[in-house]
């Protein structure tokens, strides 16, 4: 089941550079167009674009004519518009600064080959996750894409990156998550019982709240500062993803993610 894409909300706007001088609006309002654009929404009128950020058509319409021009955004089918190829620039180079994508990757493959499962790491972005490595056992592996997004709220990535957050931060989260998604006076009931599980086995535990389908089990990593929390979770059919064998799954991401902070100097 897909989720219907939300774009960053466009409260970086009219009032904004009147709160900080230094605030560029403008340049605020091209990245929240390019934010749009998703997986799911791989190509989007102006008028869609206005309705998700809550921004006046002609002003949409002026900033994708300014992304056109400098490549990151190309014409599609009929009126609708797409990422341009230019736009790689922008994101390839972010991912591959960052060192813990490279580290990963070994330690996600040994896990999904030998459980032929999706296996992922994640960072925390406002009230979403963001993929930034996943491997796949298996051709059928159900989950995300590298550089998709999708909700705290509902995830057991999301969960799990609030179950490691110091007390007055994960609390700082979930009252931004109540404000900005229905769900979770429904989920954060959920997520208090996979907390209590966590705190006595180390890992988080979520049978199909992002996808009735799909069972999951995470585990937080976090920077040494901890301005910077990830998560590494491996998920896929809850026919195959039984009680068992997600446990068998958590003692190998519990091994990948200590060898992770030693490496990263985490923790």
């Amino acid at each position: 089941m897909k989720r219907t894409p939300k774009a960053p909300s466009p409260e970086t706007s009219d009032d904004a550079d009147t709160l900080d001088r230094q605030f560029v609006t403008a340049l605020a309002r091209g990245l929240q167009v390019l934010a749009c654009f998703t997986v799911e929404t791989p190509e989007l009128g102006v008028g869609e674009m206005a309705r998700m950020l809550g921004l006046p058509k002609p002003t949409v319409w002026r900033l994708c004519h300014t992304l056109q021009a400098l490549g990151y955004l190309v014409p599609a089918s009929g009126t609708n518009l797409r990422p341009g190829v230019r736009i790689l620039s922008l994101g390839y180079p972010a991912l591959a600064g960052v060192p813990i994508t490279e580290l990963a990757r070994s330690e996600l493959s040994e896990i999904a080959l030998k459980h032929m499962s999706a296996v992922s790491l994640s960072i925390v972005d406002g009230t979403e996750m963001v993929v930034l490595q996943r491997v796949q056992g298996s051709a059928s592996s159900l989950g995300h894409v590298m550089g998709g997004r999708f909700p705290i709220a509902s995830s057991a990535s999301g969960w799990a990156c609030l179950a490691g957050m110091e007390r007055d931060q994960r609390s700082a989260l979930i009252a931004k998550i109540e404000r900005t998604d229905k769900r979770w006076s429904t989920l954060g009931a959920a997520f208090a019982e996979a907390f209590k599980r966590y705190k006595k086995d180390g890992y988080i535990i979520n049978k199909g709240r992002f996808n009735d389908e799909i069972n999951a089990v995470a585990m937080p990593l976090r920077s040494k500062s901890g301005s910077a929390v990830y998560s590494i979770s491996s998920g896929g059919a809850k026919q195959i993803f039984t009680d068992e064998k997600m446990r068998q799954i958590a003692q190998d991401l519990q091994q990948a993610r200590d060898r992770l902070q030693r490496a990263l100097d985490l923790s």
